[in-house]
């Protein structure tokens, strides 16, 4: 091969590189959008299902007699149906104890009091959206994310909380519906960078543990 031929078919690679480079960087961009555009769609619609709940339960919240679950069954299962990314529905009281829910014996009380969206929200001065890092759950033993909203009673004082619960499992699919390639990972994280799901997984290793915040200096700098 004499020179110039060399130094073509270096110009060649390099710019094929580079190519490849920034084909990858937006499939990247495109996919982290998608999956923006997903999770964000679906916040807005547990949310917007929260509210319609909290307006039901306030309008109910008189009396514990009038809360005894056979006018919020209908509304539970109409907002199931409509989202099947929720998996449970529950109402707590003001003392923290869940005394209404779908799929759950009303028999065997749970306490919230140790939960931080629950200890947030009481003491919120207004009304925020709360969203759980991925917890177990107490009523179904895998973890969860907890949306959750506080009710008033009828003086605005805190009268308790509503929450929806989301296996994990629903962001799993959520990420698995995109094609990365044979090399691609894709990953969901909290605020703390702490490990939601990731796709691919690997639950037998360190990084792949749920709530694992191990990351490269570079990476947590963009969050700094």
């Amino acid at each position: 091969m004499n020179l110039l031929a060399l130094v073509a078919s270096a110009y060649w690679l390099a710019q094929s590189k580079q190519q490849f480079i920034q084909s990858a960087e937006t499939h990247t961009r495109n996919i982290a959008g998608a999956v923006e555009r997903n999770l964000s769609a679906s916040v807005d619609k547990i949310d917007f299902a929260l509210l319609h709940l909290v307006d039901d339960v306030q309008r109910l919240a008189s009396s514990r007699n009038s809360m005894d679950g056979r006018s919020l069954n209908a509304a539970f299962a109409g907002m199931k149906a409509r989202l099947p990314e929720i998996e449970g529905l529950r109402v707590a009281d003001r003392e923290g104890r869940v005394f209404l829910g779908s799929g759950m014996d009303l028999s065997k009380p749970v306490s919230i009091t140790d939960r931080d969206y629950y200890q947030a929200l009481r003491a919120a001065k207004d009304h925020p959206l709360w969203i759980t890092k991925p917890v177990m759950g107490r009523l179904v033993k895998h973890p969860i994310v907890i949306f959750a909203r506080r009710y008033d009673d009828a003086r605005g004082n805190f009268a308790g909380v509503v929450f929806a619960t989301i296996a994990l499992d629903y962001f799993q699919h959520l990420l698995e519906r995109y094609d990365l390639g044979a090399q691609g990972t894709i990953i969901l994280r909290d605020l703390d960078l702490g490990l939601i799901v990731r796709n691919p997984p690997i639950p037998d290793q360190p990084s792949g543990q749920v709530g694992n915040s191990a990351v490269s200096n570079e990476f947590r700098k963009l969050f700094a």
